[in-house]
Formats: structure tokens, C-alpha cells, sequence
């Protein structure tokens, strides 16, 4: 794992006073309901990108650990949201067009929303299960202006993806 992190980490803080360094952020929304963060680093023509995903929840009121017996017991729905982070890498060609590939590792959740009048929101939810997922995706980008980029890709779990870069230095 240190070897990772030092691998990953390394062009972050050596490679910045070699010429033609570049550093950003990102931003995206997935179809899966879910918004994406970045930061890239790495020459004019590869970077390395680091993100994180949250997918939105449909979830009811409270989370609750153990269903008490005087807690409603009626389903009302279920589903499952996922927390990532990405670790990806990118390409620059000369005529402004990126492409990026992304490997995913994500804590997935799923879960079943209660009615209980007594809560906010009128009921409590559970977590059904927890489990690891993992994905991949790529995206494809234009970069105008020559500090924004707007990209499109798929991702397996965050679905269709859409987001703008900000180049900072």
C-alpha cells in the first residue's frame, strides 16, 4: 500500500518545478444521480486524476441501527447509494482533445426506508447491506479557452457523466 501511495503521490510534489506542469479541478454530474469531484495533475500531455464520487440518497428521515419492536414495520421502498473514489489517468493531444480512463473502488450501501409517523419525514431507515463495488470508466474531452475543459464518459457506476475542468496553473 506504501509503494501505491508513493507511486500515486510522487508527480504531485517532485514533478511541479520540471516545465509544462499542470494542475485543476473538476466537476461533473452522473446519471446515476450522483456528483463528481476531481483534482489532476501531470504535464501538457498526461495527467493523473484523483476524485471522489456521492451519489444521492433517496433515504427516509433517521438512520437506524436496530428496529425496535414499537417502530413502524410497513416497507416503503428500497434502494442502495454508493460513496467512491477514482484514480484515473489522462491524455492531452495536440489538438485539445482528452481522453481519460478511471479505475473506481466504492463503499455500496443498501438499504429500506420504514413509515413511522414519529420521525422526520414521516419514517427511519436501515442499512440492509453494505458491500465493496468497484467499476471503471473513460471520458472524453475538449479543452477550450486554454483553461476549461468539457468532458463527457461513461463510468459503470455512475452512468452517462458530464463535467467541466478548470486548469488553475
Amino acid at each position: 500500500m506504501k509503494r501505491l501511495l508513493i507511486f500515486v503521490l510522487f508527480p504531485f510534489f517532485i514533478g511541479s518545478p520540471l516545465i509544462g506542469q499542470q494542475f485543476g479541478l473538476g466537476l461533473g454530474y452522473g446519471t446515476a444521480s450522483s456528483i463528481y469531484a476531481e483534482l489532476f495533475y501531470g504535464t501538457e500531455a498526461n495527467r493523473f486524476h484523483l476524485g471522489v464520487t456521492y451519489q444521492f440518497r433517496d433515504t427516509k428521515g433517521k438512520l437506524v441501527e436496530e428496529q425496535l419492536p414499537n417502530y413502524g414495520q410497513t416497507i416503503d421502498g428500497t434502494g442502495s447509494y454508493y460513496v467512491a473514489a477514482e484514480l484515473g489517468f489522462g491524455h492531452v493531444f495536440k489538438n485539445h482533445v482528452t481522453l481519460n480512463g478511471e479505475i473506481t473502488l466504492a463503499s455500496k450501501s443498501d438499504y429500506t426506508n420504514y413509515v413511522d409517523n414519529r420521525f422526520t419525514d414521516g419514517g427511519y431507515h436501515m442499512i440492509d447491506k453494505k458491500q465493496f463495488a468497484a467499476g471503471f470508466g473513460a471520458h472524453l474531452g475538449y479543452i477550450f479557452l486554454e483553461s476549461f475543459e468539457a468532458f463527457a464518459g461513461y463510468n459503470t457506476l455512475r452512468q452517462f457523466t458530464v463535467g467541466i475542468r478548470v486548469l488553475i496553473w
